[in-house]
């Protein structure tokens, strides 16, 4: 039951951010997309992209004329505010998803153990080693490691992608935060 439910919860996980991340990746082409597209920096009327606030808060440094002379120092600290923020939102349930990932297959050859211990207990039992009573305990108990590692695989392969994902997020939004400066600067 244990194995059920963590597997229920992982795919329900890898459901939600795979849905998240699309809609990320969505948001963030057509923002940058919009950014590339105009001709003069003003501030963006689509307040439903991701990328809004960090966008508004750059422009607020350029337009602060207190930030003159540090305005690449105080980008730099939005950025990394913003991007904890985003990072925190990300990786929500993911170390869930890693540690299912990582425990069911250990959950799984615990049943394992207890059904081979019970197969054991029938054999005691019927005074008999013979096949027919000691396959249906032994089958029981190997489908429990198996069913183990049928949830851990999809949790782990899901959770390395998505954290490989994010990283690749923060790196596309580096290299965009340096184009929108130098455009900023001119």
């Amino acid at each position: 039951m244990l194995l059920l439910s963590a597997s229920i919860y992982s795919w329900y996980v890898i459901y939600n951010k795979s849905v998240e991340f699309l809609y990320f990746y969505k948001l963030g082409e057509e923002f940058q997309d919009f950014v590339k597209k105009n001709p003069s920096i003003s501030r963006l009327n689509s307040e439903k992209s991701i990328y809004f606030e960090f966008y508004d808060a750059l422009l607020n440094v350029y337009r602060d004329p207190f930030t003159e002379g540090k305005r690449e120092e105080v980008s730099e600290q939005i950025l990394e505010k913003i991007k904890l923020k985003w990072e925190i939102a990300m990786e929500k349930d993911l170390d869930y998803l890693s540690i299912i990932g990582s425990i069911a297959p250990f959950v799984g050859l615990f049943g394992t153990v207890w059904g081979i211990m019970n197969s054991f207990k029938s054999i005691a039992m019927a005074n008999s080693t013979s096949i027919a009573i000691v396959a249906p305990a032994l089958s029981e108990a190997l489908f429990v490691t198996a069913f183990g590692i049928f949830v851990a695989i999809p949790a782990n392969f899901a959770s390395h992608i998505f954290y490989s994902k994010i990283e690749s997020c923060f790196k596309n939004l580096s290299a965009f935060k340096e184009y929108l400066i130098e455009r900023l600067e001119k």
